[in-house]
């Protein structure tokens, strides 16, 4: 075999475990049957207040040996299951978030230039005229060299940016206010990202390292679960929303949707269905009869060709989310718009 050498990137490798990964361990392997419910919830708090890291996964398997009535149990053993089957890894491509904050800043502004009626001459107009002004002004400070011109320029683009604008206050936002509201804006970010055509990889960093969850997957079977169980569970109220997210619920209501949806992202399928059905939750099939119908425009020399040519159509037709259960060739029509009954 002909190995290669390949260019690896930088990598973030994130570890984590959840206290109810550690209790269904536990249940599962009939362990920290010796403890009382003070000394169980004070190492699933343990468990949910410290990273997996080598010294806090010996300390709860101690815990759980300690409070174990297994004689032949012993933390080793204890740590290599906590290690195999709770502790999850996460690898991440390393990223500059300062220049991929920047590149989309750039865009923003270019957006809002735009939706507002200007142009990128209209600002370089204004920038000029400023830089101009200054040196009618102060003639002794006029640039003589290419640092002084360079410095010159800036100086005008500051204060286009920071005093002038547009004229009558209008003008973006800086970057800082940008970063605090339009960047962490989902609806705006999808505006941005399609205006941009923006390769997916950005999406996807935006969604991880900026938004706080994974990128919506329209093809996840549970989607419209996910999004009942929220409309579920904020219906119910503060305290099961607490129960579910935990004791740090954010003051926003999409704050709210965005802690859902990374519980929801941690879970196995079998405790997602197990909270679905807690909160009442069922799935129903309901079906309609629906009356359409469907025409093929086809080429052909006569009819029975025509017939032949839109039947092969028409077996090949898409109709989405509706299901053919029964269907009737009606009739055909030619370029003289005559109504024909079919051949066959």
């Amino acid at each position: 075999m002909d190995i290669k050498k390949i260019h690896v990137p930088a990598m973030n490798v994130e570890m984590r475990w959840r206290s109810a990964d550690i209790r269904a361990m536990c249940v599962r392997n009939e362990w920290y049957t010796a403890g009382d419910n003070n000394d169980y919830s004070a190492m699933l708090e343990y468990v949910d207040s410290h990273a997996p890291e080598k010294e806090h996964i010996y300390r709860v398997a101690k815990d759980i040996l300690d409070h174990s009535s297994d004689a032949d149990l012993y933390v080793e053993a204890i740590m290599f299951v906590i290690a195999n089957e709770v502790v999850r890894t996460f690898y991440k491509n390393g990223v500059d978030l300062a220049a991929f904050e920047e590149k989309y800043y750039e865009a923003y502004q270019l957006d809002w230039m735009l939706s507002h009626g200007w142009a990128l001459k209209d600002a370089y107009e204004l920038i000029v005229g400023l830089a101009a002004e200054n040196v009618d002004e102060n003639p002794g400070e006029a640039p003589t060299t290419g640092e002084d011109i360079w410095l010159h320029a800036e100086r005008a683009r500051e204060a286009f940016e920071y005093e002038t604008g547009f004229g009558s206050g209008s003008m973006f936002a800086c970057k800082e206010e940008f970063l605090g509201a339009e960047f962490r804006d989902r609806d705006y970010m999808e505006h941005l990202f399609a205006v941009t055509h923006a390769p997916e990889k950005d999406r996807v960093l935006w969604y991880r390292e900026v938004y706080g969850e994974g990128i919506p997957n329209p093809e996840d079977p549970y989607a419209d679960a996910v999004e009942k169980l929220i409309e579920v569970l904020k219906a119910e109220g503060p305290e099961t929303i607490k129960a579910f997210i935990g004791d740090d619920v954010p003051e926003t209501e999409e704050g709210i949707r965005r802690a859902i949806l990374k519980v929801y992202s941690d879970m196995s399928e079998d405790e997602f269905l197990n909270t679905l059905k807690e909160h009442g939750l069922r799935q129903w099939f309901a079906s309609f009869v629906v009356d359409g119908r469907y025409c093929a425009g086809v080429w052909a020399k006569d009819q029975e060709e025509a017939e032949k040519e839109a039947k092969n159509r028409y077996y090949d037709a898409d109709f989405g989310e509706l299901e053919c259960v029964d269907s009737k060739f009606d009739h055909i029509e030619d370029d003289q718009d005559n109504y024909l009954d079919p051949l066959d």
